[in-house]
């Protein structure tokens, strides 16, 4: 019973990523590929194809029993990897956040600042804190193989980052609030709704992960472990997608804007200055990105 559920969620989750991945490359090679390596595009590759890593890693580890000498470096090695692929997916919602918040410094140094507390946070609470097992934790474990199960305390990893989450959801709803109240602007209700959406679900994702390690008996508590991993992954990439889209349709809106004006006007204006003064009104610019 215990390696048919391993068996189910981990390869359904597995199975989920290699979708994704195939229904989304055109967006991938449209919305990434030829463009400059900075801070974005390398975020979205970690997140990307190290989660394929992650989820192999995760899905041999529930179904292949292994000597108990591998245990400790395998298990070392495929924490470091999930941690890189969450922290970069993170730090792509830490972007999309930025962005809608008309890219205001204060805000993405208050979210790295944030980030920084809640990982750090997650690590010390997670190494002082230990919390008792819950009972019968060894069901259906296989003798003298690597346990496939977390300790209690990891809950508080998936408290932090979910904190972390709600801190980033929280923000996104106020500056909508506060830059958007009265916008009537398909794209930025889309792009608000689907990013809102989203995060929103990776929320509830941690959430769950957080209360399934806390309360399933051990042998069960790491069952959803690559669904974290991969949902996190699809999500943030779609709302980095999302965004790419909505700022190739501000530019070529700008830009056809442009050229009327330049044509009803006679005088012999920059095209870039009124390019840039449009800009400058406009919504959500990604630039940086």
């Amino acid at each position: 019973m215990l390696i048919s559920v391993r068996f189910k969620l981990e390869v359904a989750g597995l199975a989920l990523l290699t979708y994704e991945y195939l229904i989304t490359l055109g967006a991938e090679v449209h919305c990434m590929w030829g463009r400059k390596w900075n801070i974005t595009r390398l975020a979205f590759t970690c997140t990307r194809y190290m989660t394929f890593i992650g989820a192999g890693l995760t899905v041999y580890a529930a179904l292949v029993p292994r000597p108990s000498t591998q245990c400790d470096s395998y298990g070392k090695a495929s924490n470091a990897i999930h941690i890189i692929s969450i922290v970069t997916a993170e730090g792509l919602l830490i972007l999309r956040t930025y962005a809608f918040s008309h890219q205001s410094k204060p805000v993405l140094i208050f979210l790295i600042v944030f980030g920084i507390g809640c990982l750090v946070a997650s690590v010390t609470t997670t190494m002082f804190i230990r919390l008792p097992p819950v009972p019968m934790s060894s069901v259906g474990e296989l003798p003298q193989v690597c346990p496939f199960e977390a300790s209690r305390s990891s809950a508080l990893q998936y408290a932090w980052l979910a904190i972390f989450e709600l801190g980033l959801l929280s923000l996104t709803i106020f500056k909508r609030l506060q830059f958007y109240r009265d916008s009537t602007t398909p794209l930025i209700n889309a792009l608000y709704r689907d990013g809102v959406y989203y995060m929103v679900t990776i929320f509830a994702t941690s959430l769950v992960n957080m209360l399934f390690t806390l309360f399933a008996p051990g042998a069960y508590n790491e069952v959803l472990d690559t669904l974290q991993l991969v949902l996190h992954s699809i999500l943030a990439s779609r709302i980095l997608f999302n965004l790419r889209e909505v700022d190739e349709v501000v530019h070529r809106h700008q830009l056809s804007t442009t050229e009327g004006l330049a044509l009803q006007s006679m005088a012999f204006q920059s095209p870039r200055g009124t390019l840039d003064e449009l800009q400058s009104k406009s919504c959500v610019s990604l630039d940086f990105v």
